[in-house]
């Protein structure tokens, strides 16, 4: 699994980071269970899981939002996905922030 590359975000700005599982489920399986892991790929931040804030679940995408962050910081975000048929999935995110 190789992680994806977002765009780079500002500090202030609040975005939506998409991990889709749709084409990992099957017929009628859903995700019924996220756990997000945050750790930093570069940069300094002495807290990296405060960038999370809240998440939804659309079918087979977790919607995770992202706020804050610190300039110069890239962030790995890595979302295992428990399904309704016990199976564990995981999707990974990079992020990098940066001050415009």
């Amino acid at each position: 699994m190789k992680p994806v590359l977002w765009p780079q975000k500002a500090p202030e700005e609040k975005i939506w980071a998409t991990f889709d599982f749709r084409k990992g489920l099957a017929l009628g399986e859903t995700i019924v269970l996220v756990n997000m892991v945050v750790s930093l790929k570069g940069g300094i931040d002495a807290s990296p899981q405060t960038i999370l804030s809240t998440q939804t679940i659309l079918g087979g995408r977790v919607m995770q939002r992202i706020v804050d962050g610190v300039d110069e910081a890239t962030y790995l975000l890595v979302c295992l996905a428990t399904t309704s048929e016990g199976r564990v999935l995981k999707l990974a995110g990079i992020l990098p922030v940066r001050e415009f």
